[in-house]
């Protein structure tokens, strides 16, 4: 299994979501996943069918969203719900987002270097059946780790990130960014590829208005 970490630039994917959001003729206030999912939640199988006219696609609704023809047959890619359900995903990817490729246990072991670069020891726990949460990671050494300053939250917020999906914000890379510069974290581990291509990213990503996406 692998991570792809896509640095998506904000500018780019409001351009891309607006196309997406126009050409389903979604309303103005549909801005975020949690918004598209709230709106799919508010409409009925008559503005799926509506919008299915307007687009071209034939067929009639069997279920909120998804089409058949005249025999019941389920049309081809035709989930409309579906479809504007990754509508955020769609527009992120359509923005050519730079990206960071690297084997899951690779990453762990990136980040088990980087920990000790900061006089700590973290080691990774398999989540539990909930998924991902705080339990999933844990840190060992002289410096205690809390979220009480800039500096500590900053390096809690990288290593406690899921491996697998979320986001990490703008402000989030250009912090870490700063903490990893400040550390001299390159030049250090620099016989090291995964980290000195990742410092490199980062430091490529904290330079736009970029977010990244973690996929694994």
């Amino acid at each position: 299994m692998s991570l792809d970490l896509y640095a998506i630039n904000k500018e780019t994917y409001r351009q891309e979501f607006q196309k997406l959001a126009n050409q389903y003729g979604l309303p103005e206030w549909v801005k975020t996943v949690e918004d598209v999912d709230t709106f799919l939640n508010s409409v009925d199988n008559s503005w799926f069918q509506e919008k299915a006219q307007a687009l071209g696609i034939k067929g009639f609704t069997i279920q909120k969203g998804t089409f058949c023809d005249e025999n019941h047959n389920i049309t081809a890619g035709e989930n409309l719900e579906e479809k504007i359900n990754y509508l955020v995903s769609d527009a992120e990817h359509n923005t050519d987002a730079k990206r960071f490729h690297i084997f899951l246990g690779r990453f762990r072991s990136m980040r088990e270097a980087l920990a000790k670069m900061f006089n700590a020891n973290y080691y990774y726990a398999k989540y539990n059946d909930l998924g991902p949460d705080l339990n999933s990671y844990s840190f060992m050494g002289s410096n205690q780790w809390t979220s009480n300053n800039k500096f500590d939250k900053t390096l809690c917020d990288f290593f406690m990130h899921s491996d697998c999906d979320g986001t990490f914000s703008e402000e989030q890379i250009k912090n870490l960014n700063y903490v990893f510069e400040k550390a001299n974290i390159r030049e250090k581990e620099k016989k090291n590829a995964d980290i000195t291509r990742f410092c490199d990213f980062l430091n490529q990503s904290s330079q736009k208005p970029i977010y990244w996406r973690f996929e694994g």
